[in-house]
């Protein structure tokens, strides 16, 4: 499992990062 903290490209960990963040572009 990776942490929200080290995922920070949502493109590639989406699964990681919340709705918001990927619309946080």
């Amino acid at each position: 499992v990776i942490d929200a903290g080290a995922c920070v490209d949502c493109e590639t960990c989406v699964d990681e990062c919340p709705e918001s963040a990927i619309k946080m572009e």
